[in-house]
């Protein structure tokens, strides 16, 4: 949610400085929903996008679009970071550039809500005060009308439209601004912000999978055996068993394609036309490729160009018409058209699982796995934390070694940098590197995220000694940047409780939405 700021500050860092740095501690906050909201909007319940299940989420009965949803990947994909992840292969780099993408739509609209519990306005001249400063609309310094028009005809808004996005988005700026009011940001001489421009850091760093550090399917059967004979094992794997029911028990699921005719309802015309091209494309499916049928027919824009593919999905994940037709088909056959409130379908069911329930007694080696992994990680990691904190680098090597990992060098990066090389955004990790030095070069603790914690040491960058800051300066900067970081944490753990306290509904259906959360009651 936090990461298009970085692309303020690198343009304000060329065209502005003082307010560059003026921005800097608060860049965690507010960019992204700026952008969002200003460049493709929250478009609620407008042009809802052609799906399977209707809306690609739901957030207290409030939708969010298939097309948001894309945008919102799309969005994502031309970010130069976001690169990296093709490294993990094309369906990860999906599907993860998905999540991520629905997690912050339902980040934006949860605070969408809280402002209009909390009477959070936007008054007509803070709405023009925010259009007419948008760089798209301006040259040298001046609004041109022409181009905000050009803009509306682009997109296909109305001003009304726009200015009510607008009007949405200050006001998601004024709540986000809360959890920002303990910031004080550094009012910088010209001299120290040419220093600062000159501060570059590099670092070695191991990454360490917290949550993989040690992977059940590699435990060896002996340990495993071992474990489950062992009589004080059975209350732990029987407890384990019995708060994680669900990873043990599997709905009835299926695997499909379809063919999505649109229609709008309630328009015969449009529903009759709609009929006659799904019975053509029926009759032509008796003997050729779904797949292909799908690709070249199919009007339902998230599953097109996989020829209609739908993943593995459980009831209670589609609308109900599709639903009762696909689970009631056979395998491997073309069945009747389908009428939903998008359209007609095809649907062509590829494979059924059945329903099935693990007992306990099946359970129990798969569930000793995961204990035994779990239980040398969090051994391993803590011996880890120790030698760090100790500075005792031969017992550290041995932890890299032993686990198959190794250090890498991230190469030279500036404090305005948008990302870590070879990490990518993490705040926290670029702050170390300015810590560490020759003197002292292994930090003494990890830096943590999400999954992963890096083990860090210095490196040298090969700066010019002349004009680099003094240490008070340094130090005095990294103590604004942590404060603008404990603030996103902060607006983070409200988000969080937000969630947990909301009906979050995520359709299934969507191809590039896959293996969330089904919901968060």
């Amino acid at each position: 949610m936090f990461e298009a700021l970085r692309h303020n500050f690198a343009y304000n860092w060329k065209n502005n400085r003082r307010k560059a740095m003026k921005d800097l501690t608060a860049w965690f906050l507010f960019g992204a929903i700026i952008l969002v909201f200003i460049f493709w909007g929250m478009q609620r319940n407008q042009q809802m996008g052609a799906g399977v299940g209707g809306a690609a989420a739901t957030v207290n009965n409030d939708s969010i679009s298939p097309l948001q949803l894309n945008d919102a990947i799309e969005n994502l994909k031309r970010d130069p970071r976001m690169e990296q992840l093709q490294q993990l292969g094309p369906e990860t780099a999906r599907q993860m550039l998905s999540r991520q993408a629905m997690s912050q739509l339902i980040e934006l609209e949860l605070i969408r809500q809280a402002n209009v519990r909390n009477h959070i306005m936007t008054s007509d001249a803070e709405v023009r005060d925010v259009i007419t400063t948008i760089p798209a609309f301006n040259e040298k310094g001046q609004f041109r009308r022409d181009y905000y028009m050009g803009y509306l005809s682009n997109v296909h808004k109305s001003p009304g439209e726009f200015e009510k996005e607008i009007r949405n988005q200050q006001a998601l700026h004024k709540m986000v601004g809360i959890f920002g009011a303990a910031l004080h940001p550094l009012d910088l001489s010209k001299e120290k912000q040419k220093s600062l421009e000159s501060l570059k850091a590099n670092m070695e760093f191991v990454s360490v999978p917290t949550d993989a550090l040690v992977i059940p399917e590699m435990i060896a059967t002996a340990d495993v055996k071992k474990f489950v004979d062992d009589p004080a094992n059975k209350a732990k794997i029987k407890d384990y068993f019995e708060t994680h029911k669900a990873d043990f028990t599997k709905d009835e699921q299926i695997k499909a394609r379809h063919i999505l005719i649109q229609a709008k309802a309630g328009d015969p015309k449009a529903e009759a036309s709609a009929m006659a091209k799904i019975k053509d494309i029926q009759a032509k499916a008796k003997t050729e490729d779904f797949a292909k049928l799908a690709t070249a027919y199919s009007e339902d824009p998230g599953s097109k160009t996989s020829g209609g593919l739908l993943e593995f999905f459980s009831r209670g994940r589609m609308v109900k018409e599709f639903e009762d037709a696909a689970f009631s088909q056979p395998a491997g056959q073309v069945g009747e058209p389908v009428k939903t409130s998008y359209g007609y379908h095809l649907i062509k069911v590829l494979e059924k699982k059945p329903a099935h329930s693990d007992t306990l007694e099946s359970a129990q080696d798969t569930i000793a796995e995961h204990l035994i992994a779990r239980d040398r990680t969090q051994a391993d990691m803590q011996a880890l934390e120790a030698a760090l904190k100790k500075g005792d680098l031969a017992l550290i090597n041995k932890f890299v070694s032993d686990h198959k990992l190794k250090w890498e060098e991230t190469g030279v990066f500036s404090i305005d940098a948008q990302a870590v090389p070879k990490v990518g955004q993490n705040d926290e990790m670029a702050l170390q590197a300015f810590k560490l030095t020759p003197e002292h070069p292994l930090a003494q603790s990890l830096v943590r995220q999400g999954p992963r914690a890096y083990i860090t040491r210095y490196k040298a960058a090969g700066a010019d000694p002349k004009i680099s800051p003094k240490s008070d300066e340094t130090a005095a900067m990294m103590r604004e940047m942590m404060a603008g970081r404990q603030s996103e944490d902060t607006l983070q753990s409200w988000l969080n409780d937000m969630r947990k306290n909301s009906k979050i509904v995520i359709n299934g259906s969507m191809p590039s939405n896959s293996s969330p959360p089904e919901s968060a009651d």
